[in-house]
């Protein structure tokens, strides 16, 4: 490593697999990017390296350094659409921006405010209130902290509140739900079409914490009861299941809490929710 001179860890960056080395008054940046999109990496003392997916790249600067500022903000998001709502629940989807090193991430806003900031192209605003009108703006960010201006905004207004399953269905793979029990309590239900090992359910509540459980198998339908329920609330859910070895997961659905004649039939007893979740969804 002689000819690129010796380490130097009073420089640290914003990535774990970096290195600097130090020699004749030159510093050698050497940074990795094992994930499969371009990276910035910055330095501390300031210098950047932008690094393709899946390789690495080196840079130099002298001594101290000066490197020049990113300051260029992304390309407006654009073509902001809805593809899905529900009674609680409006799914946005954009065209991806463009910037001069890259994108790093978008923020979505939600009547002014931000409300999610995210790394794809498409979002799931949850906890909404039914037959309401909201409008929504996204910006990209770069690794620089760059915002582009805001997009256009889309006035979305969800659907009316009914109870029942509202945005379950039916795939080749499963099919999913949720039912009234009582004020205080729903059923959520996943049904896979082939047998699977296990099935968990993550679901929120209208500004709550996101809760993972273990569901109880009774007689091929997976079943988990929701709990300390107020009529007309709001719960997002999905699951993850096994098929044949692998894991899956469902997009999202949502369920407000609201009595239906057809869906007061029995109901079996199950076990109500432990207190310490099976484990907390990754991204």
């Amino acid at each position: 490593m002689d000819a690129v001179g010796n380490i130097d860890r009073s420089i640290t960056a914003n990535s774990p697999i970096y290195a600097v080395f130090h020699k004749n008054g030159v510093k050698t940046y050497v940074a990795y990017n094992f994930t499969n999109q371009v990276k910035t990496v910055t330095f501390s003392d300031g210098h950047s390296i932008t690094v393709q997916p899946n390789s690495f790249n080196t840079g130099n600067g002298s001594g101290g350094g000066n490197p020049q500022p990113d300051t260029e903000a992304p390309s407006i998001p654009a073509n902001v659409r809805v593809t899905t709502k529900t009674a609680s629940t409006v799914t946005l989807e954009w065209d991806a921006a463009t910037d001069n090193v890259g994108v790093a991430g978008y923020i979505v806003y939600k009547d002014g405010a931000q409300a999610a900031e995210i790394s794809g192209i498409f979002a799931s605003m949850t906890g909404l209130n039914a037959a309401s009108t909201y409008s929504f703006t996204v910006k990209a960010r770069d690794a620089a902290g760059n915002l582009s201006a805001a997009s256009h905004a889309i006035s979305v207004t969800t659907e009316t509140a009914s109870g029942g399953n509202e945005g379950g269905g039916e795939t080749e793979d499963y099919k999913a739900g949720a039912r009234f029990v009582s004020d205080r309590e729903a059923l959520l239900q996943f049904t896979p079409k082939k047998a699977s090992a296990y099935v968990d359910v993550h679901y929120t509540l209208t500004d709550g914490q996101q809760l993972n459980y273990r569901m109880t198998n009774n007689g091929g339908v997976w079943e988990q009861r929701v709990t300390d329920l107020d009529i007309g609330k709001g719960v997002s859910y999905w699951f993850t299941y096994e098929k044949a070895g692998l894991q899956y997961e469902t997009p999202p659905f949502s369920y407000t809490h609201q009595q239906i004649a057809s869906t007061t039939t029995d109901v079996p007893e199950l076990p109500t929710p432990g207190a310490d979740p099976v484990f907390e969804k990754t991204s």
